[in-house]
Parts: C-alpha cells; sequence; structure tokens
C-alpha cells in the first residue's frame, strides 16, 4: 500500500508492503518441501522536488525485514537537470538494493543451499537523453557492486554465494514514432561483470546484448508487435566436464498481437518466431517455438 502528498514544488511517497511465501513440493518418492514459509515487510519514503524550475531530485529510502536474515536498509538518490534549449537532460543516480535468498534457492532438493546469504549491492549511473520530434536518445553509463550474489554453481549443482562482484557498461537506446501507426524502440547493451575474488567474467553474462522492437497499429484497436534480441558470447561451466566454456550468441524473434474491443481483449503471442535452437545456459536448451493465445477480460 501507498500514499502520497502533494504541494507545487514537491511530493511525499510512503509506502509499505508484506509478503509470505509457503511452499509444499513433493515427488513419487515423497515431500521435498513440507509447508516450507518465508515473509518480508518494508516500509519506504520517498520525497521528490523541483530546486529549481529545469532541475528535478528525488531522495528516498526503504527498510525490509526478512524472517530469516534481518532487517536492511536501502536508501536512494536521483538528480536530472533539463537545459534551457529542453532538448537535452543529464541524470545521475545512486542506491542499495537488497535481495533475500528464495525459498527454493534455499531448500529445494540437491541445488538449495541453506547457508545462502542475501544478496547486497550498491549502484551508480549517469546518464544523457536528447529529446527528438516524436523520440528520445539515452546513453548510460552504469556501475553496480554486489556482495553475496547468488549463482547457481554447476560444478556442485547448488546455489552459491559469489563474495564480491562487479558489473559495469554502457547502454544505448532509441525510441521513435516514425508516425501515428508506427514506432520502434532499439537499445543495446555493454556488460563487463567480473566475479573480484578470482578475476574472471560472471558466467552467463554476455558482453554484447541488443534489441530491436516495431510496433504497428494498424487502427488504434489492434496492436502487432515484432522484437529481435541477440545476445552475445558468455562465459558458462560445461554441463559434464564442469570447466570453463564459451556459450555461442544467439538471435531470436518474437511476435505479439492484441485487439481491443470494449472490455475484451484477446492476444496471441509466439516466442522463438524462427523455431531457433540455443541454449541461454550450456547443457539446458532454451524452449524451441512457443504460441499462446488467450483473452483478457476487463471486469
Amino acid at each position: 500500500m501507498s500514499d502520497a502528498w502533494r504541494t507545487k514544488a514537491q511530493t511525499l511517497v510512503a509506502f509499505a508492503s508484506w509478503e509470505r511465501w509457503s511452499v509444499s513440493a513433493g515427488n513419487s518418492f515423497g515431500p521435498t518441501l513440507e509447508d516450507d514459509q518465508s515473509a518480508i515487510w518494508g516500509a519506504g519514503i520517498q520525497e521528490s522536488f523541483h530546486p529549481g524550475p529545469r532541475w528535478s531530485a528525488t531522495l528516498g529510502a526503504r527498510y525490509d525485514h526478512h524472517s530469516e536474515f534481518g532487517g536492511a536498509f536501502s536508501p536512494r538518490a536521483t538528480s536530472s537537470w533539463l537545459f534551457a534549449d529542453k532538448k537535452w537532460k543529464a541524470r545521475l543516480s545512486a542506491g542499495s538494493a537488497f535481495r533475500a535468498p528464495s525459498i527454493g534457492e534455499l531448500r529445494y532438493p540437491f541445488s538449495g543451499n541453506p547457508d545462502l546469504q542475501p544478496e547486497r549491492s550498491r549502484s551508480y549511473e549517469a546518464g544523457v537523453e536528447r529529446y527528438f520530434k516524436g523520440g528520445r536518445a539515452e546513453i548510460s553509463l552504469f556501475w553496480s557492486d554486489f556482495r553475496d550474489l547468488i549463482l547457481f554453481d554447476f560444478a556442485t549443482f547448488r546455489n552459491e554465494n559469489i563474495g564480491r562482484a562487479r558489473a559495469r557498461g554502457v547502454e544505448l537506446a532509441w525510441r521513435q514514432e516514425v508516425s501515428e501507426h508506427v514506432a520502434f524502440d532499439t537499445g543495446y547493451t555493454y556488460l563487463d561483470g567480473e566475479d573480484r575474488a578470482t578475476g574472471q567474467p560472471l558466467l552467463r553474462r554476455p558482453r554484447h546484448r541488443a534489441f530491436a522492437a516495431a510496433f504497428i497499429h494498424p487502427h488504434k484497436e489492434l496492436l502487432v508487435s515484432l522484437r529481435a534480441t541477440f545476445a552475445g558470447k558468455r562465459d558458462d561451466v560445461d554441463a559434464l566436464t564442469f570447466l570453463r566454456v564459451e556459450d555461442p550468441s544467439y538471435v531470436r524473434f518474437d511476435l505479439y498481437a492484441r485487439y481491443h474491443r470494449l472490455r475484451f481483449s484477446p492476444y496471441l503471442r509466439m516466442e522463438n518466431l524462427a523455431d531457433r535452437r540455443y541454449e541461454e545456459a550450456d547443457g539446458f536448451p532454451a524452449p524451441r517455438r512457443r504460441i499462446a493465445a488467450g483473452l483478457d477480460v476487463q471486469l
């Protein structure tokens, strides 16, 4: 739940949340998880204000308390400046985050690790945006430091903590409306991820990743989108020899169509449209072409 208080120059938002998980699972040999439970509650506050006509900033913080791992405090701050011509914007942000292991990561048979610790991270970002008629381009530099990052270790077949890790890189994005009926969205990310203890690249983190998507509205009630996703080569662990290997790059195409009429929205989703064979993790083939259709009803 959340609530907000607004004045002409600032907005104050307070929020609170509570989540509880209870999992039971089993197979022909008996139960594997018997009513395992965990819970987390959180509360926070964020203030957005405008020190000047073109300067905006936010300050916020949240506190989370997990039933097994105790509490964590996560502050965050952002600031942006819109230049006088209103075509350029510069922005900065910094913050920290906390993620507790899930029940599956802790206790699932074979892969679960009850000794896992929560992930903690600090992130920093700086970027510039350029506005065009009907569009926007941006470039961002980012840096994140992780402590106790949770990854699946194929050598032990368990989830493990990496003591310290770093991820830094650059992101490029361009969003443009070509006409009333056509728009596109593109992006590219260069990532340098490193296990600080070994100096080796983080597993299954491609150095190069990109996407391009087109959105077509033949008329106002119909949306058709086509998306292409590219993931570059990345370090992994061979599922049989446990030696480091390099997974090949891949390209995947997805199609989505949705028709909205009154309160009804039938949709069609096709993933891996070209039916490509690829692996996001070594030894684990990704699903081939998948087709799903459904109907959303707004009550």
